[in-house]
């Protein structure tokens, strides 16, 4: 008896991870990123603003989790092509280095930090979302 119901757990889970899988596929296709959600996935001190540091480290973060073959360089599909960050980093060969995304984050952080202040928030989290937006459409 315990058998079978392990084996239906497994395959109860399997299928769920499989549906799970195949949702977050689509969404992350056809779902446009709003500001709310890059602040909810930034702001790490939850002040509602996101700063130089947590703009640096949530994209750090990203760059970690496209890097799939763990080489420090960002090829071919593991390019995201809706990062702005990517778009000012982008080699010749289409290659994303890790020492040049880290070197553009600061130009696209001030890209964005309309106010000077040091800190990302309201229409300039609009803008950056927005351009996310646009890059993902384009491509």
């Amino acid at each position: 008896m315990k058998h079978r119901w392990g084996l239906g757990a497994a395959a109860a889970v399997l299928a769920i991870a499989g549906a799970g899988a195949h949702v977050h596929a689509q969404a992350k296709e056809s779902v446009e990123v709003t500001s709310k959600q890059i602040l909810a996935r930034m702001d790490r001190n939850g002040d509602g603003k996101v700063s130089e540091e947590e703009f640096r480290n949530a994209m750090m973060r990203r760059f970690a989790s496209a890097d799939v073959n763990r080489d420090g360089v960002l090829s071919d599909d593991e390019v995201p092509t809706h990062s702005v960050v990517v778009q000012n980093s982008e080699s010749s060969g289409g290659q994303v280095k890790l020492e040049d995304y880290s070197a553009s984050l600061k130009t696209v952080f001030d890209q964005y930090d309309a106010d000077r202040d040091g800190q990302l928030a309201g229409d300039e989290l609009e803008k950056l979302a927005q351009a996310r937006n646009a890059l993902k459409e384009a491509k």
